[in-house]
Parts: C-alpha cells; sequence; structure tokens
C-alpha cells in the first residue's frame, strides 16, 4: 500500500529488529498513523527520496534525559525521510489541529493532529525532531507489554471477506484519501464511480444508467455537504445505501448507524474499517 502512495520517485526502506515486543494498539490506527505520516514525509520529497520505516525496543530510564514518557519498556515506531525539514517554529506547533504549512486548498492541517490524537489513545508517546534541509523524523513510543497480555485475535477483528462485484460510487474531496480507497475498492472487486466534490456526486449518480448499490460520501466538501447528493440521489435511486464519512461527528448524524441503509464512519478512515463497512451495509436489509 506504501509503495502505491508514494510512487516510483521514492525508494522505501524497512528496518524491523527481529525480536520486537509486544504492545496493545489497534491495528487499525497503527495503519492510520503510518500512513498520514508516510504522506507527509511524501510531500516533503517533491524531488525524490528515501523514507525509512523502522521499529524496534527500548528502555526509558528514570534519569534519561527528554525522555517522552514515565520509565518503562516501549516499542518504538519510526517514520524518517530525506525531505525539506522544518523550523524550530514551525515543528513546535505541527501536531495543532488545522495547522499547515501547506498552501491553500493543498492541506486541513489535521494530519498530524490525528496522528498524535491516535497515539495518545494507545497510551503512546510521539516525538518529532526536524532541521530546515535535513529531513524529519517521527519516534512512536508503544508501551511494551508481556506476551500474555496480548490477545490471539485483532482488538478489532476484520471480516476475512470484504470483497463484493457491486457499484460504488465514491465522492471525496481529499486525492490521496479518494485515491487510496477508490484502489482499495477496486482491488476488492468493486466497480467505483469517482466524485471529486459533492456537486460532481451527484451529477454521476443522476447521469449513470446502471444500478448504483452504495454511495461513499464525506460529509463536508467545498460547494455542496455530503448530505445533499445523498438525500437527492436517494430520492430517485431507493435502494442505494450510504456510508458517511467526516472527521467531525455532527449531532445530526447521531442516530446514522440506527437508520436502515445508512451508516457513519468517523475520520481518520483505516482500509480495515471502511472494508467492514462497506460490506456490511451492502449486506444489511433496507426499511420495508
Amino acid at each position: 500500500m506504501l509503495r502505491r502512495l508514494l510512487g516510483d520517485h521514492l525508494d522505501l526502506v524497512t528496518r524491523l529488529v527481529p525480536e520486537l515486543g509486544h504492545t496493545r494498539v489497534d491495528r487499525s490506527q497503527v495503519e492510520q498513523v503510518i500512513i498520514n505520516l508516510a504522506l507527509n514525509a511524501r510531500d516533503a520529497m517533491p524531488m525524490g527520496g528515501r523514507l525509512e520505516v523502522a521499529a524496534h525496543n527500548t528502555d526509558i530510564k528514570a534519569n534519561d534525559k527528554d525522555r517522552p514518557g514515565r520509565p518503562r519498556s516501549y516499542v518504538v515506531l519510526e517514520v524518517k525521510d530525506g525531505g525539506t525539514g522544518m523550523k524550530s517554529e514551525t515543528l513546535s506547533r505541527i501536531f495543532e489541529p488545522f495547522f499547515t504549512t501547506k498552501e491553500e486548498g493543498k492541506g486541513t492541517g489535521l494530519g498530524l493532529s490525528a496522528v498524535h490524537g491516535l497515539v495518545k489513545q494507545a497510551r503512546g508517546y510521539l516525538v518529532a525532531d526536524s532541521e530546515e534541509g535535513r529531513g524529519s523524523l517521527f519516534r512512536i513510543y508503544y508501551p511494551r507489554v508481556r506476551p500474555a497480555q496480548t490477545t490471539q485475535q485483532p482488538l478489532d477483528p476484520i471480516e476475512d471477506d470484504i470483497s463484493g462485484s457491486e457499484t460504488i460510487l465514491l465522492a471525496e474531496d481529499e486525492s490521496e484519501l479518494r485515491t487510496l480507497i477508490r484502489d482499495f475498492l477496486r482491488d476488492a472487486g468493486y466497480t467505483v464511480l469517482l466524485g471529486n466534490t459533492g456537486l460532481q456526486g451527484l451529477r454521476l449518480g443522476v447521469q449513470h444508467g446502471g444500478t448504483i448499490d452504495l454511495l461513499v460520501t464525506d460529509m463536508s466538501m467545498p460547494g455542496m455537504m455530503g448530505t445533499e447528493p445523498a438525500e437527492a440521489l436517494r430520492s430517485r435511486r431507493s435502494d442505494m445505501k450510504v456510508l458517511y464519512m467526516s472527521g467531525y461527528e455532527p449531532g445530526t448524524l447521531a442516530e446514522a448507524d440506527e437508520t436502515p441503509g445508512v451508516r457513519f464512519l468517523q475520520k481518520p478512515v483505516s482500509l480495515a474499517a471502511l472494508g467492514e463497512h462497506v460490506r456490511g451495509l451492502l449486506d444489511s436489509p433496507l426499511a420495508s
């Protein structure tokens, strides 16, 4: 997945120690952390470069200087790039919500903020080190646990088969996420119609002559909210189901998961969760 996202101009190198320890963490959240950090690294190396993903064990002692958390054993995940790097004033703000160094329309400023939140949920620590012109290094410290404390199954089990042959209309304005979801769904066997705005999604839904089994749409897009094309299309296509995605959980969607044919998926979206929601929604009955 990372090689597809990064492109041919970047080298992906992994350094994973064979005796890596155990930690208790949601698999899909780790996936999202790595994807977000890799996409940021790619943007920092437009002319090509090297991305390293490493994992190793470490022990933090009480007298360690600049320790990220309390003394204990950790499993450390590292993502390192050789990109443009950051000034110290930028580095001090990167985990703030909505802070971004990208030009308007190129970033929301939610990527690193989401990464920070996901790491904290796992009781971990995130440390960033960067220097202008010398790349960036992100270290994530996950508390190490004894193997007996781990479960034999993922904390959030993934359905074995999320594949299908149905037609899905995808409306998403973030280009990287749109491409990632499109490729994931196509690889699973679905036919995907692609719209980069709510209005374009509505037009595709109206013009398409065949069946559309599911609309997957972002809630917040320029020009038209995701609920608008969903409501308009469902009035024409009563059998079409809807999966809303959003980084915010508005009160108006509090009952979304209880509405037949409609579900809500909180961003950041992992592919594992997306696959389960898509297949589960397609297999669910509509209201009589």
